[in-house]
């Protein structure tokens, strides 16, 4: 739920060409975070 909504700002706020790289860039930090504790399960 939590993350359509930010989606859904992100659609609203953000120019569609600059949306795409900086939707990239966050998922990969916030994976970046945690892929140790992914790849471990």
């Amino acid at each position: 739920m939590r993350l359509h909504e930010e989606h859904e700002r992100c659609v609203l706020y953000l120019d569609a060409a600059t949306r795409r790289p900086l939707v990239a860039t966050t998922e990969r930090q916030l994976l970046e975070r945690h892929i140790s504790a992914i790849i471990d399960k």
